[in-house]
């Protein structure tokens, strides 16, 4: 009965470790915080998007569009390797451009809080930004692979809650 618990627990801990320290599974994770791919896929990935949809109104909805592209970028280099097996040439090029575009946006991002009352101006820098970003470095070509981000992590998740009891059940026959 002692080793039974024992085995139990090495397996509860060990795919515990996997499932943290595992990219699709850290990509669920990152679901959790901040927007969540679904959010951004919402709304970058609405069918008449445009840059125009980044233009704030005021310096909440300035912060707010500015999180959100940040996490936007964010999501896809963190799954770059991965989503370059399902990128087209387009895509597969704005993939590539992604450490230019994380430059452009932390030049912004420092320019905001050196400058956290400056509407006017963060407005104009902010509409720069947005060209160079979703314009020049093709960030908008990305937006279809969200959906592949949120379905791999789904499925990796799924297979291991799925694999769980019968592997316990395997141990537990077994000792």
């Amino acid at each position: 009965m002692f080793s039974k618990n024992i085995s139990l627990c090495i397996l509860f801990f060990t795919t515990t470790f996997v499932i943290v320290n595992s990219d699709p599974a850290s990509s669920v994770l990152d679901m959790a915080k901040g927007f969540g791919i679904s959010k951004l896929s919402e709304f970058f990935g609405k069918k008449d998007f445009s840059s125009k949809d980044l233009e704030p109104n005021n310096l909440k909805d300035l912060t707010t569009k500015v999180l959100m592209t940040g996490e936007l970028i964010n999501v896809f280099t963190k799954s770059k390797n991965d989503l370059m097996n399902v990128a087209n040439d387009q895509q597969k090029g704005a993939l590539a451009k992604l450490g230019d575009v994380k430059n452009i946006f932390m030049n912004f991002k420092k320019t905001m809080d050196e400058n956290p009352g400056s509407f006017a101006l963060l407005k104009d820098n902010w509409k720069s930004v947005v060209e160079q970003i979703f314009k020049a470095n093709n960030l908008q070509a990305l937006v279809p692979l969200l959906g592949k981000i949120n379905s791999s992590s789904s499925i990796y998740c799924g297979i291991i809650t799925l694999l769980f009891p019968i592997i316990a059940a395997f141990i537990n026959g077994h000792y």
